[in-house]
């Protein structure tokens, strides 16, 4: 499960326009300043502008987040944290911070951290969506799919995309709920019928559910939208050898092969069905 990196800048921005006559002309000068160099992508000139900045009003919490979200976009994320940090103790109430707070720690495979400040995001937000989203990958990687499984549901229930309902199916054939799987995996296909990945998915579930001709249906249409889908060559190929079509099989795990032809999975799958 992917996770965007999607920090809440613009918030900042705009607080700190509403506050920039009560710092003075030269802070907002070098905000000012910083902020055309973020836009710029020239992240180390804006740090050096919000650090001045910083120098003359420390005690303005906006100027930590913007600090924390250039050392974040330049990938110094421990820094970054430090700055998200001073931010929290100034404005502990924000949950866009604590939301910044948690990217960084994420960003530092600090999961744990990472889950606490996403979770105070969603206590003091109860309508924001990221904070969730973002608790759904952490648990995932830490299998616990059950708290995984609540946190997208309370995304589908609020705005749901097409990796919403993909991710949670995922989570769900791990659970051997094939039946919710399939059903979110269908949903996923109305949003983005395209993709791939989702047809795998899919067709993994009506494999497990024994719909061979279903399955051959989805694997199919994987490799028809991305040829190189080895998973699903490999899946398929071990459908048709379950199935009894072993020379069908044997010229998928061929194409696997021309793939990638030190693909384990392949070499396993044919040297057994040969």
């Amino acid at each position: 499960m992917k996770h965007p990196l999607q920090i809440c800048f613009f918030t900042t921005c705009i607080l700190m326009s509403m506050a920039i006559n009560a710092v003075g002309q030269q802070v907002s000068s070098y905000i000012n300043l910083g902020l055309s160099y973020y836009q710029l992508e020239k992240y180390d000139e804006a740090i050096r502008q919000f650090k001045q900045a910083a120098e003359i009003d420390p005690q303005h919490p906006q100027i930590w987040g913007l600090l924390g979200s250039a050392y974040l976009q330049n990938g110094q994320f421990e820094i970054a944290a430090t700055q998200y940090r001073k931010q929290v103790e100034m404005t502990p109430e924000n949950g866009d911070v604590h939301f910044n707070l948690g990217l960084a720690y994420l960003k530092m495979h600090a999961y744990e951290q990472a889950a606490d400040a996403f979770q105070k995001a969603a206590d003091l937000d109860s309508k924001a969506v990221e904070p969730h989203r973002n608790l759904a990958y952490i648990y995932s990687r830490q299998g616990r799919f059950a708290d995984a499984e609540k946190a997208l549901q309370h995304v589908i229930a609020a705005a749901p995309t097409w990796k919403d309902h993909q991710n949670l199916a995922m989570i769900l054939y791990r659970k051997q709920q094939y039946s919710m799987a399939r059903e979110h995996f269908e949903k996923a296909l109305k949003i983005n019928p395209f993709n791939p990945d989702i047809h795998f998915g899919l067709g993994r579930v009506y494999l497990v559910e024994h719909q061979y001709q279903d399955a051959n249906t989805q694997f199919r249409l994987a490799i028809r939208q991305n040829p190189k889908h080895i998973n699903a060559r490999n899946q398929l190929a071990a459908m048709l050898a379950e199935i009894g079509q072993i020379d069908a099989a044997i010229i998928e795990y061929q194409q696997a092969l021309a793939i990638d032809t030190h693909n384990t999975d392949t070499l396993l799958g044919l040297g057994t069905t040969l």
